[in-house]
C-alpha cells in the first residue's frame, strides 16, 4: 500500500468514477459514487491504483460490490463484501504493532491504548456538555485519532461503551466488532 496524500487519493477516486461511468453509466451519479469509494476506502482500505488498474471484471466487480454494499448510515461495507483492491490488514499499522507475541497471545497494548483515548475523549466532550448519539462516537474519536474505522469500533467495545452506542460498535455481519479475534 502507498502512502498517499488525500489530494492524490481524491484523484485517483475521481478517476475510478469516470471510469466506472463510461463502462456502465447507469451505476449512478459521480458525487455518489465518488463518496461511496471514499468512505468504502475510509472503512476498508483499498490500494486505489490497483483498482483503478484492475481489468475490467476485477474493476466492476469492485465497484458494483461498493455500490451494492456500502451503507451510507453506518459509513460500512454490509454483507461481508470485500474488495478485491482491499489492503491486507496485516499491512496496516495497527496490524503491525499488535503483531508482538508474548508467547501465547498477540499483545493488544495499543488497542487497549486506543480504548483508554476513546474513554477521555468521551468523558471530555460530555463534561463540556455535548450530548454524544450513536452516530457521532466513531467521528469524535476519528477527528482526534489516525486509526482505522475497524480499530476505533473495536477500542469502543474494549472501553465498554458497546451497550451504549452499539451501532457505532457492531462490525459489518451486526455483531460485535472483536476486530479479528484479537480481543474478546
Amino acid at each position: 500500500m502507498t502512502d498517499l496524500t488525500k489530494k492524490a487519493e481524491l484523484d485517483i477516486i475521481s478517476a475510478i468514477c469516470n471510469r466506472a461511468l463510461k463502462a456502465s453509466p447507469g451505476i449512478g451519479k459521480k458525487l455518489d459514487l465518488f463518496m461511496d469509494i471514499d468512505y468504502a476506502h475510509q472503512d476498508s482500505p483499498m490500494d486505489l491504483q490497483k483498482l483503478l488498474d484492475f481489468d475490467d471484471g476485477n474493476f466492476m466487480h469492485d465497484v458494483t460490490g461498493i455500490v451494492a454494499n456500502f451503507n451510507r448510515q453506518t459509513k460500512t461495507m454490509d454483507n461481508c463484501f470485500l474488495p478485491r483492491s482491499s489492503v491486507p490488514r496485516t499491512s496496516l499499522p495497527f496490524f503491525q504493532m499488535v503483531t508482538e507475541d508474548d508467547g501465547d497471545f498477540p499483545t493488544v497494548a495499543p488497542l487497549t491504548e486506543l480504548a483508554t483515548f476513546c474513554r477521555e475523549r468521551i468523558e471530555a466532550a460530555e463534561a463540556d456538555g455535548l450530548e454524544i448519539s450513536d452516530g457521532d462516537v466513531v467521528d469524535l474519536i476519528a477527528d482526534n485519532s489516525d486509526a482505522p474505522l475497524e480499530t476505533i469500533r473495536a477500542a469502543l467495545v474494549v472501553a465498554g461503551y458497546a451497550p451504549r452506542f452499539p451501532n457505532a460498535t457492531r462490525g459489518r455481519d451486526g455483531t460485535y466488532n472483536s476486530h479479528d479475534g484479537l480481543i474478546g
